[in-house]
């Protein structure tokens, strides 16, 4: 089921940046929020309406939460995917990284894909076959704008990967059209007297979303478990029900929604004469990876694409992936700070071949999450969809 989150005010997500007395008084947010703040604002609803607390072995009473709830290590038989901005009732997606923008007149603009060279050691140290390059020798652009894609545009670059008009502020949309960042300062409370402290004066960023523009965030929940399932549909059927998303328990309502992530024609990835299928991977929310920036290698220095659908081998060709993120979060269990971990932004593209072996279980990636850590893929971090490699990649097949 797809449900849309519409906060009723600003929404609040620290990053991972350390922060309190005698380091930075200032912190950052992070939007759309990470998969895993929507998640927990899942579990949340579920703990409200269900009345969990009164569940908790720690007080004394008899009943536990069911296994289908997970705990801070697993969840259970829930999953979560997204979240995606929505504006204009078009569902947004980050431009693909290995996209090139072009200014064009009237507000068209050309998105182009990158070009494509062998490497070499004297052009790279990376390990894989082709680098990335900007077309016609250009240099790339100083970004002044965050731009977001809409899905039937993004479908449209990834099938074809030829370049494509889009307009703005109907197919690509500033970052400021979806949102605005309020920066608010804040004084410190004691605790015993509830009077300001001395010298603790600290700042926030908030981001409103643009209710001009019906901006909210697309979600997907589901569970294997059916008395689980039924109560999700239950919290996004009932329009008096809300959800706090963040921190500083802001509220969002929640809706039932037609809308749904891109699909792919059955015959958009196909192997070719010589026995081999070439795609990409686009990220559409960030993606974690034992490996770091990549899928883990396994033999033959094939990489290992894990996803609840099941597992695809491919080597992986080229790839545009973006400056990583460090997302901790805090232990309920443990009561103390998770370790900081590194992801896969959001946008990122991966370009890979294949034996035509592997054709049906690559069919199935799109809309699949994928990555190393089964926590992280059920809340959410790396959703992708599929599309077509670059056709000079295509074209070349060297193991």
């Amino acid at each position: 089921m797809f449900v849309e989150i519409a906060p009723l005010d600003t929404i609040f997500c620290r990053d991972s940046r350390s922060f309190g007395v005698d380091e930075a008084h200032a912190v950052d947010s992070i939007f759309p929020p990470p998969p895993s703040v929507m998640f927990g604002a899942m579990r949340g609803g579920i703990f409200i309406t269900q009345n969990f607390a009164s569940m908790r072995r720690d007080k004394g009473f008899a009943h536990s939460w069911p296994k289908w709830f997970g705990d801070t290590q697993s969840a259970g038989e829930l999953f979560q995917k997204g979240p995606l901005p929505v504006v204009d009732g078009q569902l947004m997606f980050p431009m693909p990284l290995d996209g090139y923008l072009e200014n064009g007149t009237n507000g068209e603009y050309l998105l182009s894909t990158f070009n494509t060279i062998k490497n070499n050691t004297s052009a790279s140290s990376l390990e894989l076959d082709h680098l990335l390059v900007p077309p016609k020798g250009k240099r790339l652009p100083k970004p002044t704008d965050i731009m977001w894609i809409n899905s039937k545009s993004l479908t449209s670059y990834l099938s074809s990967q030829q370049a494509i008009s889009v307009k703005l502020n109907k197919d690509i949309y500033p970052q400021d059209e979806l949102w605005t960042p309020e920066h608010r300062t804040n004084v410190g409370i004691d605790k015993d007297t509830n009077a300001g402290k001395d010298s603790i004066l600290f700042s926030l960023k908030h981001v409103r979303m643009n209710s001009k523009r019906k901006a909210r965030l697309l979600c997907q929940w589901g569970s294997n478990d059916s008395d689980a399932l039924k109560i999700l549909r239950n919290i996004g059927a009932n329009p008096e029900n809300s959800l706090t998303v963040a921190g500083e328990r802001r509220c969002a309502s929640v809706t039932l929604t037609e809308l749904s992530w891109p699909t792919l024609s059955s015959d958009a990835i196909t192997a070719d004469k010589d026995g081999y299928v070439s795609f990409c991977i686009y990220m559409a929310t960030p993606g974690y990876f034992d490996g770091g920036w990549r899928p883990k290698a396994g033999s033959n220095n094939e990489c290992i694409i894990k996803s609840n659908a099941g597992e695809v081998r491919a080597t992986l060709q080229a790839a545009a992936v973006g400056k990583p993120f460090y997302l901790g979060g805090y232990d309920m269990q443990k009561k103390q700070q998770r370790s900081a971990r590194s992801f896969v932004p959001a946008g990122s593209v991966y370009h890979f071949k294949a034996n035509a072996d592997q054709l049906e279980n690559i069919n199935k990636l799109n809309g699949q999450v994928i990555g190393d850590d089964d926590f992280l893929r059920a809340q959410g971090f790396g959703l992708c969809l599929l599309g077509n490699t670059i056709p000079k990649l295509r074209s070349n097949h060297v193991y």
